[in-house]
């Protein structure tokens, strides 16, 4: 037999088709008026009626029978009510109407109120047919169908449908409705039985999800395209056994809709340098406590070149009991252990480059939590400010959630000021202290301003909402501290001598005393 390219067996059409329904359903759950609470594709139900699922807030259940069709066929009052009979698997002997029938009935006790679907894109039927060698005449699906609805929003009890007209055909119908055995159930069934024919193509369906994304999220057309992919990438944890819960939620559709800006990845998860000297455990201390209990939204760690700015905000950042929750980079710190010296400025410094990294680590900070806080799924269709906006607006209520504030740490302001085209960085975006919200607080740390006269304006006014710390020097203690542990293979009057050029030298300088460390065998 031939078979033209649709029809071809092993096509995965009707697959795609089924998960799209679902899809449809899921994409919904950014509407809060669907007061959908979950959807699950091949759910844990009884069979005919696992294949979508969606749970409403109140309770409600709806259960998606799907059947799809390549050739533009019909479906029939025979194709409801016609058994298997030929199949070894009893339970293949079922029609489709008396599957759903039975499993219905296993399923009633445990949804306190629940509606069952035919979900098709086949054309309803609009003749009539003869059966058991015409001793039943089956009407066209399309009446029978209308009759029946109307019948059953009439009926009190069970009883009171009747067909005159086509007895031997309701006969049939009823005969698969044995598995229900209370006439009052049978009733309740057919109440919530919907045949919904004449549905979109797959391809309908895919443009359906498409404007869906784009009228909810307020996303272009080409964004949508890129969403819908995202959508069809999560059918792989969706629909298989590597799934953890088949209850596809708002946050796991948020989730699996947000994307990564394609910016250059950084590392922002540095970890303080050891050993932490304890001459600075004071001053981490002091920045604590204004975080908590100061009234200054900005926190401005001032220090020289090698001071150990950057070791201080790691350390801020990495202690159990962080009060840090972002933190941003704008350079790639000295390492002696490196054969090179890093570049002065980089992309890290450019603004878009700051803001998408930040929204992305908003993302995963907030995962499991992306729809409760709105985060947009994409920053490619959000202009600067909007980005800016958007930051600020979910961190605070993140925040207040919490009851703590929200903390961004930023290092590396003077590497931005010396990039040279100074409006492509972030120091221009970083907001007025004034506009800060009231449970957000921002620590940067950076050169002294009086070397540079191109940081944000408000750092040079007399603010109420910017202190100002300047990073001390490390005190002989901490170089000995160093020594001891950098320089084991000494012995003990090494290690003194080596302490002493070092603080003679180094001045109270970090990072110099951190290179004559490492270097050692020169100095004695």
């Amino acid at each position: 037999m031939g078979y033209s390219a649709k029809t071809k067996p092993g096509m995965a059409d009707p697959y795609w088709y089924e998960w799209s329904v679902g899809q449809k359903y899921i994409v919904e759950m950014l509407n809060p008026d669907s007061h959908i609470q979950y959807v699950e594709l091949q759910a844990d139900v009884q069979l005919g009626l696992d294949d979508v699922v969606i749970t409403y807030d109140n309770g409600k259940t709806k259960f998606i029978q799907v059947k799809h069709t390549r050739v533009d066929d019909t479906i029939t009052f025979g194709d409801i009510v016609s058994t298997g009979k030929l199949k070894k698997d009893i339970n293949s002997k079922c029609s489709l109407l008396g599957e759903l029938a039975r499993s219905w009935n296993l399923e009633k006790g445990l949804h306190t109120d629940s509606e069952v679907y035919i979900f098709t894109n086949k054309k309803v039927g609009s003749r009539a047919s003869l059966a058991e060698k015409g001793k039943i005449n089956r009407p066209p699906l399309n009446i029978f169908l209308e009759e029946l609805q109307d019948k059953v929003s009439k009926a009190e009890s069970f009883s009171d449908i009747v067909f005159s007209d086509n007895k031997e055909a309701w006969k049939e119908w009823c005969s698969e409705l044995e598995y229900i055995e209370k006439d009052e159930d049978k009733l309740t069934f057919l109440k919530n039985l919907h045949v919904k024919t004449d549905q979109e193509s797959l391809g309908d369906l895919g443009n359906s999800i498409k404007s869906k994304l784009q009228r909810y999220l307020s996303v272009s057309e080409e964004v949508s395209d890129i969403l819908l992919g995202k959508l069809d990438h999560a059918l792989r944890d969706w629909t298989t056994s590597k799934r953890n819960s088949s209850k596809i939620t708002i946050e796991k559709l948020y989730s699996a809709l947000s994307i990564e800006e394609e910016v250059i990845i950084y590392n922002h998860d540095l970890i303080p340098v050891s050993p932490f000297f304890d001459s600075r455990n004071e001053f981490i201390y002091n920045i604590e406590i204004d975080i908590i209990d100061g009234y200054e939204k900005v926190l401005y760690l001032s220090g020289v070149p090698g001071t150990g700015k950057t070791n201080i905000i790691s350390k801020l950042s990495c202690k159990k009991d962080s009060l840090v929750d972002i933190r941003y980079y704008a350079y790639e710190p000295i390492d002696p252990n490196k054969e090179y010296l890093p570049s002065d400025v980089s992309e890290r410094v450019k603004k878009g480059v700051f803001w998408d990294t930040l929204l992305n680590q908003l993302r995963k900070l907030l995962a499991g939590n992306l729809y409760k806080y709105k985060v947009p799924v994409s920053n490619s269709f959000l202009k600067l400010e909007e980005k800016k906006n958007e930051f600020f607006r979910i961190a605070s209520e993140f925040a207040k959630d919490r009851n703590r504030i929200f903390v961004l740490a930023i290092d590396g302001l003077d590497h931005a000021a010396r990039s040279g085209v100074i409006d492509e960085t972030f120091l221009p975006t970083l907001p007025n202290p004034e506009y800060i919200p009231d449970n957000v607080k921002i620590i940067i740390a950076g050169q002294p301003k009086e070397d540079y006269r191109n940081y944000p304006y408000w750092l040079y006014q007399n603010s109420q909402n910017v202190k100002e710390y300047v990073v001390p020097n490390i005190q002989p203690s901490d170089i000995e501290k160093l020594v001891n542990e950098r320089c084991n293979h000494y012995n003990s009057n090494n290690k003194k001598n080596v302490s002493n050029i070092i603080s003679k030298y180094a001045g109270g300088n970090t990072l110099a005393a951190i290179f004559c460390c490492a270097r050692g065998d020169e100095l004695l």
